[in-house]
């Protein structure tokens, strides 16, 4: 599956009990993405335990780069129709 289509694209790679939800953000010398809880984790009981967490925090990630470009470009267009409906108001006073 590519990057552009992987729901867990950018998502932690530590995994038990499924596969954790929290975004990767520390990069470890073998290729693998940590959220910051997973970062410095040895402990297996405490790892499932922030996954357990995480899966409740974000039920349904989506971090495939189709979905974070669909989100970027709905805030700007919102934010864009804001400004015109602002400034619209205001030519109008």
């Amino acid at each position: 599956m590519s990057a552009k289509d992987d729901p867990f694209y950018g998502c932690c790679d530590w995994i038990g009990n499924g596969r954790c939800h929290y975004p990767g953000v520390f990069q470890h010398g073998n290729g693998r993405w940590y959220c910051r809880a997973h970062d410095q984790c040895a402990d297996p009981v405490l790892g499932a335990q922030i996954v357990e967490q995480s899966q409740s925090d974000a039920p349904q990630p989506n971090y495939s780069q189709a979905a974070v470009r669909a989100r970027s470009l709905n805030s700007v267009q919102r934010q864009a129709a804001e400004f015109s409906e602002m400034r619209t108001s205001r030519q109008a006073a």
